[in-house]
């Protein structure tokens, strides 16, 4: 019977610490800006969660998302047509909190301190990008960054674009090379194929005192990709 008790007390206080644990983090998600491995940023206010890109201000963030706690910490985002996603707080480690797709198979979204991001040694030695349309495009055609900071591009039309120079400033270069920390480009796999009729093929290369990388995107760039190519497009035009 003794026995018994101590069990049942164990029980309890392991619910109410695993519960306590929980409203901290809960209170933790509310106070501190995170962002994802995409550069995606989430800030939360109550039951409201807001997303955007990471470098952009003062736009509407979308999609909204929704964060719900009743057995466990959920976020919830209406992406529409019907398609959305649920995710629930699996692990916490350090600055970092992961969440696992209720839909998906291994399929995580992992959150870290936006303040707790801090500069490694990586170095950037050049990143080149080559886009190759098949039909209509006006987006960045090619760029061309290296390490005394000056950009080659075009961008527009393919026919009638041409090359151009400019110097990145020193904090839009420590930027670039702080969301390579992020975006985990060598961590990305050599070559992705989304299937359709239509798009480009993206060749990302990228080489730092760390590594070097080229990644092959066929009919869309994956959403790393084409929040990097975004940034940098965002840059030319407000340098």
């Amino acid at each position: 019977m003794k026995k018994f008790f101590i069990l049942i007390i164990y029980v309890v206080f392991s619910n109410c610490t695993e519960r306590q644990n929980e409203l901290n983090t809960l209170n933790e998600l509310k106070n501190n800006v995170w962002i994802d491995s995409l550069c995606n940023e989430f800030t939360f206010k109550d039951s409201i969660i807001s997303r955007n890109l990471l470098y952009r201000e003062n736009l509407i963030f979308d999609p909204i998302g929704k964060l719900n706690y009743n057995n466990g910490i959920e976020l919830e985002f209406d992406n529409g047509n019907d398609d959305i996603q649920k995710y629930v707080l699996e692990n916490k480690k350090n600055t970092r909190l992961i969440f696992k797709n209720l839909d998906k198979e291994n399929d995580y979204l992992t959150l870290i301190k936006l303040d707790s991001i801090k500069r490694n040694d990586l170095k950037i030695e050049e990143i080149h990008l080559k886009v190759t349309p098949f039909y209509l495009y006006s987006g960045i055609l090619e760029f061309n960054i290296k390490k005394d900071k000056k950009i080659t591009y075009r961008k527009g039309d393919i026919v009638k674009s041409e090359l151009e120079t400019k110097t990145l400033s020193d904090s839009t270069f420590d930027q670039i090379e702080q969301y390579l920390e992020i975006l985990e480009f060598d961590e990305y796999n050599d070559k992705y194929r989304f299937g359709g009729h239509d798009g480009a093929q993206y060749n990302l290369t990228i080489r730092t005192n760390r590594y070097t990388k080229t990644i092959e995107s066929i009919q869309f760039p994956t959403e790393g990709i084409r929040n990097f190519i975004s940034f940098i497009d965002y840059k030319l035009e407000t340098e």
